[in-house]
């Protein structure tokens, strides 16, 4: 009876403990208001993984939100040097496991990034990078928000 207690108290430690990291990477996302959808897709594990999730709105709020700002040519530029390594990543997974959620799953067109759209880059869990050039260690977490679709992009990379 007391193994399982403490079964039970692990355990909903360690929930309480996934949820609170789901809302820092859900802050972003929220930040524009109620998505109608969002898809969510990842590879990997604990502190080696890689997620990628497609957020879509009716109605988003961009007026002074905290996280997002607007693309212009040189921010662009450092958008596609995350997402070339973004895709390296996802490439090796399909590689590895084509039959995976995330490499079957991952349709990002890069067409669809304009100067009047709005992205986010932060160093994992905290620094901001969007005004830093690329950097290779290989944590980022990157959102994009393409306003003509109202959908805003994940991408995570943690390896």
């Amino acid at each position: 009876m007391r193994k399982c207690i403490l079964l039970a108290a692990l355990l909903a430690v360690l929930f309480g403990l996934s949820s609170c990291a789901e809302t820092k990477y859900d802050a972003v996302a929220l930040s524009l208001g109620r998505y109608d959808n969002m898809e969510y897709y990842t590879d990997g594990g604990f502190q080696d993984h890689t997620d990628y999730a497609k957020y879509t709105y009716s109605s988003p709020t961009l007026a002074d939100n905290k996280y997002l700002v607007r693309l212009d040519k040189r921010r662009v530029e450092r958008l596609n040097g995350y997402l070339d390594d973004f895709e390296k990543w996802v490439d090796l997974i399909r590689e590895g496991n084509p039959k995976n959620e995330l490499a079957e799953n991952y349709d990002f067109d890069r067409s669809a990034i304009d100067d009047g759209d709005y992205y986010y880059i932060g160093g994992g869990y905290s620094e901001t990078l969007s005004d830093i050039d690329y950097n290779d260690q290989g944590l980022y977490d990157i959102y994009f928000f393409d306003i003509q679709t109202n959908t805003l992009c994940y991408f995570h990379n943690n390896t």
